[in-house]
């Protein structure tokens, strides 16, 4: 999709509108609070982890690991059905946000220009052994061919 025509960047107001009324119910109080359960186990499991980092006198990376763990984990449960799980390691994933947080500025801009677009969505094909050497690009690469065989299956023909 191009980002012209999603819907954070619909030009016309009326038609953000008719695109957003596809969302509505997913965020509807109901359908919040049947989603309780599994906020309150992450919740869980997100002071489980800071209770393992008191015990262990270490210091806590909540902005930059736990709460994107925590986020991530209730985003990809609410949205697809199941949670990837971040937060029962989020050591084992430091990678991965550090470098998302180093690329995600550039994903959306550089996806407009034809090339780049075309190359971002081959690098999604191309074998492990091509990949960028950089461990947190590897952990990126990877989680997006997870979501996208998960997910879109015809994709990666």
């Amino acid at each position: 999709m191009r980002l012209i025509d999603n819907l954070q960047h619909t030009a016309s107001h009326e038609i953000h509108k008719i695109r957003r009324r596809a969302f509505d119910s997913f965020f509807s109080r109901q359908s919040v609070q049947k989603m309780e359960w599994l906020i309150q186990g992450s919740v869980k499991t997100l002071c489980d982890r800071l209770e393992e980092a008191k015990q262990s006198n270490q210091p806590v990376p909540l902005g930059k690991l736990l709460y994107p763990c925590f986020t991530a984990d209730v985003a990809s449960e609410y949205a697809f059905s199941q949670s990837h799980k971040f937060l029962a390691n989020p050591a084992e994933n430091e990678s991965f946000f550090n470098a998302f947080y180093a690329t995600f500025p550039l994903v959306f801009p550089l996806r407009e220009i034809p090339g780049v677009s075309w190359a971002l969505q081959a690098m999604v094909r191309l074998p492990k052994w091509m990949m960028p050497g950089d461990e947190g690009m590897a952990a990126i690469t990877k989680w997006q061919s997870v979501c996208i065989l998960r997910f879109f299956p015809s994709r990666l023909i």
